[in-house]
């Protein structure tokens, strides 16, 4: 069996990657994955080129010129050890005297120096030094020596230097924004590093091989627009060459028309000086040899194209002007076998190059180079092969790019005329029979479709919404996110042809190609730019969410995509989202019909209505915007129609589970349960718990949520007619009682006083002891508080309540739950209360008589002690007890329970057991709060 990275080598070669060997470094690199090997072997990410693979290097504090923080980036390690501390190592490298010339017989490279510049380049707080002296200047005299005597490719670390870390000393020197930042002092520094940089490239280039990627670097030092020279714009030269070469021989000059505003006197230093070290005459003798390969031609000539408005046309031009000509019948005459070379990647930066030459020196040429680049990377975007199609692409981009970016890039092709050659040769569609399946491939084409916008044509949306017909899920992903991203500068006509594909693929797919389509649609409307078309949007999605057949999952997706578009402030407007407020709105009002009722869409209904309104209630500056709320309560009766429909679709689910009887599962209308699981009960006024979709949780969170944000107190008839549909009803089952328990406790603040008063005492105290749970034994404690509090009875110090009166209010209910109840946590619970009401809690005035208090508690136990004995039929309150205790030992001993018959009045043994309990609790605590208040 192959293994991973086997598997991958075979794609990428089928893929038309020719060399294995590059395609194992790539998989390495990209630590196989073969998406970034991709972006390797098509010059995608840089890493190819270097001998190793890059270093990581940690933060370095040191002097010198500082990024301000800049993120730099950071590499992994691999290729060399880590480097020793700079400063514990004796600095042994004499080799070079103060000025930089070579001396001594030591040729050895600055080693300790390359290792300090590493650590201070290669981390995102860099400090470059830019002295002379110091470790940047050391390592480039010391590489002008070594590239003299022909062995700057010898040393390894000069090597180094040169490849990798030079390369991004200078990026960050010349392009970093912190240039802005610095002082005259460093610019001058960087000024002497970019001499130093010049006189080792002029030195490196008269060797062979000619020195690729240090030309790049000098392309770089050249460019006029980078932050370095356009900082320093307004400098003067700092020599004067046309002593140097005479008034008429100098390699370059301030353009006239600039002179007096900007000179880039710096610039023109940089090229005379590249030019007096013998760097043009080694260009001139590079491009005149014969098997010179394609790539050595670019890199040779950009240089020079970057700077081409400073150069002295009357010395340069004839030095130039046969490459110019040998360069377009070059790429003219390329035949078709030819485009899959990997060596051919460097034309489209050589024919840039050639052009930024022409309109320098031959502006007649302009037009022609311009129709060879777009021809050849339309010719290399008909070839089979992976790599040329993908290097066309990320050329298109690149023009695109250039065209439409708001900084004028000078080589840059119209854009008007650049739209048309993708439009008359069907750029897209010959892209699209690529490598669809690749994400990069299809990043590409997000450009040029996004350029294309409103010109796209209607066959050629439709073209490429048939390639994802049978294809894999990645393909019509990647096929999705083109056409999402044309859509924004989609036209009328365009949209409306692109939403008749998708219905009708719409109905002949799968559920999984439909979820699919729902996130295409949601994320059109969610990049729309215009209000017709998130109009449009919002309108499908509606539609398609209440399709009767949809699958409940789609449902769910189709109101995400729209609730999030709506959620959108600046995108959409208010209005809008009121539209759908009362669409929700009718869609609930639908469920309470006296005929023909409607549930289906309830529940989708009141979360979409729940988050749309919340979405409302945004927090700004001032104070909270809820004049959403205020239009809900005033205009449509928001609770009577929230209890209305809860009371609805209850008759609808009894009627529904029929002799089984209602449960949390039972399915109302076939597509949602009526409660989502016997064990779980959520904070109905949580925001991370509202993604229930069940009638009856529905109705209680969105019920709450309004409460609360409009200020709303719940009427006693809306109060009552929640309890008897889920508590006192014929047909409620376990899980109604326990919701509305819970829920009355938590939504105790939006009942008024009164009404709390009015379910006390006519609902709650009417319930039966065995009926209630812990849910309710809360409800029933809530309340019993609240309503004491309300009477004066009692007195809240502090975080304890303190008993005003004894006749409170549920005090005989406490008594029932305590003896009667079949939970035992719920009696011991109550027993508590009993011992804490009649005499801890009480207020110190009524503790004083304590022997009233204590014959009183004795009396009421005696009477309910004497109450269960009767009804055991025994002669004596004592035999009574004795009957109890052999039963409820009976099942710890054996022995005993064989000698006694079971009663069948079990339950009034249970109110003697309990009673005993509740006495001895009792003389306990007393006992224990007389010995404590003796101690004080």
């Amino acid at each position: 069996m192959e293994t991973e990275e086997e598997q991958h080598m075979t794609t990428l070669l089928c893929m038309g990657f020719p060399d294995p060997v590059a395609i194992r470094k790539a998989l390495r690199l990209a630590k196989n994955d073969i998406n970034e090997a991709v972006a390797l072997l098509t010059n995608e990410s840089p890493g190819l080129g270097y001998g190793y693979e890059p270093m990581e290097s940690g933060p370095s504090p040191g002097s010198g010129l500082s990024g301000d923080g800049e993120n730099s980036g950071r590499t992994g390690t691999g290729g060399f050890d880590p480097p020793p501390a700079y400063h514990d190592v004796v600095e042994s490298e004499r080799s070079n005297d103060e000025n930089g010339n070579c001396s001594g017989n030591s040729m050895e490279f600055p080693t300790t120096n390359l290792y300090e510049l590493e650590s201070r380049v290669f981390t995102d707080h860099w400090s470059i030094p830019y002295k002379r002296e110091e470790s940047l200047g050391k390592c480039l005299i010391a590489s002008t020596c070594l590239a003299r005597l022909g062995l700057a490719d010898a040393d390894e670390n000069c090597k180094r230097f040169i490849d990798r870390c030079m390369p991004e000393a200078f990026k960050k020197l010349l392009t970093s924004s912190a240039v802005h930042k610095w002082g005259t002092e460093i610019h001058e520094g960087i000024y002497n590093m970019l001499m130093l940089l010049v006189d080792l490239v002029a030195e490196r280039v008269k060797q062979d091989p000619i020195p690729i990627g240090l030309m790049g670097v000098l392309t770089m030092a050249f460019t006029p627009d980078n932050e370095y020279h356009f900082k320093n714009r307004m400098k003067a030269c700092q020599r004067n060459w046309a002593e140097v070469f005479g008034e008429d021989s100098m390699f370059a000059v301030s353009p006239s028309s600039s002179y007096q505003k900007e000179p880039h006197g710096w610039l023109v230093d940089l090229v005379n000086r590249f030019g007096e070290m013998g760097g043009f005459t080694a260009i001139q003798c590079k491009l005149n040899q014969e098997e010179i390969e394609i790539g050595c031609v670019s890199a040779l000539v950009q240089p020079l194209g970057v700077c081409a408005e400073y150069l002295n046309s009357g010395l340069v031009q004839p030095m130039l002007d046969p490459v110019i000509h040998k360069m377009i019948t070059y790429v003219q005459n390329l035949e078709e076998k030819d485009l899959k070379d990997k060596r051919l990647v460097s034309i489209p930066e050589l024919l840039s190059a050639i052009k930024l030459l022409c309109m320098r020196f031959q502006r007649e040429l302009v037009n022609v180079v311009d129709d060879l680049r777009l021809d050849i990377l339309l010719r290399m975007l008909k070839t089979p092969h992976f790599s040329a199609k993908m290097n066309s692409l990320k050329e298109v981009t690149k023009l695109i790019e250039e065209s439409t970016v708001s900084k004028t890039v000078k080589n840059a092709i119209d854009t008007d005329r650049l739209l048309d050659w993708l439009v008359e040769n069907s750029v897209l569609s010959i892209a699209l029979e690529g490598n669809i399946d690749q994400a990069q491939y299809c990043d590409r084409i997000k450009g040029i479709i996004e350029l294309l916008g409103s010109k796209l044509s209607l066959d050629e949306l439709s073209k490429i919404w048939k390639i994802q017909a049978g294809q894999s899920s990645t393909v019509i992903e990647n096929i999705h996110t083109i056409i999402a991203a044309a859509a924004v500068k989609f036209n009328f006509d365009q949209l409306s042809h692109l939403f008749v594909l998708i219905q009708k693929s719409w109905e002949v797919e799968s559920d999984r190609v439909r979820q699919k389509l729902l996130s295409l649609i949601g994320r059109i409307g969610r990049e729309a730019r215009s209000e017709a078309t998130t109009g449009k949007v919002l309108e499908v999605l509606w539609e398609l969410a209440h399709l009767p057949t949809l699958p409940t999952t789609l449902v769910q997706q189709a109101l995400e995509e729209h609730l999030t578009i709506l959620s959108d402030a600046y995108a959409v407007k208010e209005t809008v989202k009121r539209n759908y407020i009362i669409k929700c709105i009718e869609d609930i009002k639908k469920s309470s019909q006296q005929t023909n009722p409607q549930t289906v869409w309830v529940v989708p209904a009141l979360r979409q209505l729940h988050e749309i309104t919340r979405s409302f209630i945004k927090q700004t500056y001032q104070k909270q915007d809820k004049s959403i709320i205020q239009d809900l309560k005033k205009n449509f009766e928001i609770v009577k129609l929230i209890t209305g429909s809860l009371v609805s679709c209850h008759r609808l689910a009894v009627s529904v589970a029929g002799s089984n009887g209602l449960s949390g599962s039972t399915l109302v209308d076939g597509r949602y349960s009526y409660q989502e699981d016997k064990n779980t009960f959520v904070d109905y006024r949580s925001d991370s718990c509202y993604a229930s979709h069940l009638y009856l949780e529905g109705h209680l969170k969105f019920l709450a949520f309004f409460l609360q944000e409009a200020s709303l107190y719940l009427v006693w008839n809306r109060a009552k007619e929640i309890w008897e549909c889920l508590v006192s009803g014929m047909d409620v089952c376990e899980l109604d009682r326990e919701m509305c328990f819970e829920w009355f406790t938590k939504g105790q603040h939006d009942l008024e006083s009164d009404v709390q008063q009015q379910l006390f005492k006519e609902k709650i105290l009417k319930l039966e002891p065995y009926e209630i749970t812990m849910n309710g034994f809360n409800l029933f404690k809530t309340f019993f508080e609240n309503v004491n509090l309300s009477d004066h009875r009692l007195k809240r110090q502090g975080t304890q309540l303190c008993v005003e009166r004894l006749d409170l209010a549920g005090m005989d209910f406490i008594w029932r739950i305590a003896m009667e109840s079949p939970d035992e946590d719920i009696a011991n619970e109550a027993i508590q209360l009993i011992i804490t009401y009649s005499y801890i809690n009480l207020n110190p005035k009524m503790k004083k008589d304590s022997v009233s208090l204590h014959k009183k508690f004795i009396a009421d136990c005696y009477k309910r002690l004497e109450a269960a004995s009767s009804a055991l039929g025994g002669p004596t309150l004592t035999h009574a007890v004795t009957r109890a205790t052999k039963m409820l030992t009976a099942t710890a001993m054996p022995t005993v329970a064989t000698s006694v018959q079971s009663p069948s009045r079990s339950s009034k043994l249970v109110i003697i057991e309990r009673l005993l309990l509740l006495a001895e609790r009792y003389v306990i605590t007393i006992e224990i709060v007389v010995r404590l208040a003796a101690v004080e």
